[in-house]
């Protein structure tokens, strides 16, 4: 029998003992070891949490492409159904894995650069292709990022 200290109060108590006598923890949870997380524990966390930071911040303006392209989608072919389909279409596709997400993303990229020539068209066919560029090459990055 060895004596030991309460992790909660300091009371010394007996190791044979349910609980301690002074704050009633039970000696489960006395005896429990700490956890000790390795550096690659550690580092796996820390990119879970940065990487969920990034998604949280950048869903936003994912789902505001996928939404532009799916009105432009139904009001240039006059349907609700295209517009539905390509809503749910991008949102499923992104979300299946990997590689076809990032196949959406530069699609939807690519839907963002005409979007910006038809916006840049009203200054000119100049105008249109740099807004192209520019929307086009904006949205991939914050695509596949």
């Amino acid at each position: 029998m060895a004596l030991i200290d309460c992790k909660e109060c300091g009371n010394q108590i007996s190791d044979m003992a349910e609980s301690c006598p002074r704050c009633r923890v039970p000696m489960s949870i006395i005896k429990k070891e700490p956890i000790n997380l390795s550096n690659e524990d550690h580092s796996n966390t820390r990119a879970g949490v940065t990487k969920a930071k990034f998604n949280e911040q950048y869903s936003t303006w994912l789902f505001a492409q996928i939404l532009i392209i799916a009105i432009a989608g139904g009001i240039y072919w006059e349907s609700w159904i295209i517009f539905g389909a390509i809503l749910l279409g991008a949102i499923v596709l992104i979300g299946s894995n990997k590689i076809v997400g990032q196949v959406v993303g530069f699609l939807l990229a690519a839907g963002i650069g005409v979007a910006g020539y038809y916006v840049g068209n009203y200054w000119g066919e100049d105008a249109a292709i740099i807004v192209t560029i520019i929307a086009f090459l904006s949205a991939l990055g914050a695509n596949l990022a």
